[in-house]
């Protein structure tokens, strides 16, 4: 059976390719997506040649313009904070890949991810800390029946452990979005020549300008630039406006959510939801015709843009992109934006 395995030269998909070999006619892809990628060839290269397997090299960079960073510009300057990894796996790693193996003669695209498939459903990896799944919610299930996922029951310790002495071990984790190359995203929006304007806004008074709604994101605490006794966070952004407020408004109660990437049909009505990586998940009563969750507990900085995956347990149900929350404090906004008031001497 071929397997084409998504290829970094990491760690990760290092170890999961000397697995799959054991079994598997192997060969190793790996993808440019950005300059950031650029740098890896020759280490992937030499990754390769360790294993004796044969490698691929895939210049996607248009692609991944086209289907991964305009739509990151664009949810940026509406307000929103995207999750290009999440639209990266969907479109890019096991979308287009996906089509790509099986025009090519594949069965199987493999990757490095820590997490679990069984039958049509991706579950929770077992190294709970590593766990990539909601990074994978979005993804077509229809996509599913033609992945593998070697690492899943793994931890990371184990791999460290167990990795061959031979094969070269490159330590070094990638940025948590590739193409910012550890960068703010104020930075690379001023790169690209992209300015912004627009008022923060507390307790409905604009008390100074901002440099563009794409710096902030909800929950931020730093760059706000206002003096107070309690520290102050943004709570809301809309149009041109960062909404700033102290550390209770910044909570929800519920959310609204596009159309959902469901793994499964009749979805139950009481599931598990994380809205953020590394944010524990909270139960939530779920409303699948109106798109909304209410959830058990409030819940610190659900912000649109950013993805809700909903969990049986273990068992990845469905995934959505957030549109809206709502805080405890939603009818104080209401009022404040009925009328906003400039501070004077602003």
């Amino acid at each position: 059976m071929k397997i084409l395995h998504q290829f970094s030269g990491g760690i990760d998909s290092t170890w999961a390719a000397f697995l799959l070999r054991e079994k598997y006619e192997v060969t190793l892809l790996y993808y440019i997506l950005s300059p950031f990628h650029e740098k890896g060839v020759e280490w992937a290269e030499r990754a390769a040649k360790e294993l004796n397997l044969p490698l691929r090299i895939l210049d996607l960079k248009d692609l991944f313009e086209e289907r991964v960073i305009k739509p990151f510009i664009e949810f940026y300057t509406r307000g929103l904070t995207p999750n290009p990894c999440a639209l990266c796996n969907r479109e890019i790693k096991f979308g287009y890949l996906v089509e790509y193996a099986k025009t090519h003669g594949f069965s199987f695209v493999s990757t490095g991810h820590y997490v679990r498939k069984k039958g049509d459903f991706i579950y929770r990896g077992r190294d709970g800390w590593k766990d990539q799944s909601y990074f994978l919610s979005l993804v077509k299930k229809e996509n599913l029946s033609h992945i593998l996922f070697p690492l899943g029951d793994y931890s990371k310790e184990e791999v460290r452990k167990n990795f061959p002495s031979f094969l070269p071990m490159h330590e070094k984790e990638s940025h948590d979005v590739c193409f910012l190359e550890g960068k703010r995203v104020g930075e690379f929006f001023e790169e690209r020549g992209i300015k912004g304007t627009g008022w923060i806004i507390w307790k409905g008074r604009k008390i100074k300008r901002h440099k563009g709604i794409f710096r902030y994101t909800i929950g931020q605490r730093r760059a706000i630039g206002i003096a107070h006794k309690r520290p102050l966070y943004v709570v809301k952004i809309e149009k041109e406006n960062v909404w700033v407020g102290e550390r209770e408004e910044v909570y929800s109660k519920g959310l609204e959510f596009n159309e959902p990437n469901l793994f499964c049909e009749n979805p139950p009505s009481s599931l598990l939801i994380q809205v953020r990586y590394r944010s524990p998940p909270v139960r939530g009563k779920i409303d699948w015709e109106k798109r909304k969750v209410e959830f058990e507990e409030p819940v610190w900085a659900v912000t649109p843009g950013q993805i809700a995956a909903f969990y049986d347990g273990e068992k990845l149900i469905a995934g959505a992109v957030i549109l809206s929350s709502s805080t405890p404090l939603s009818d104080t906004f209401q009022q404040e934006q009925g009328e906003v008031k400039t501070k004077k001497g602003v």
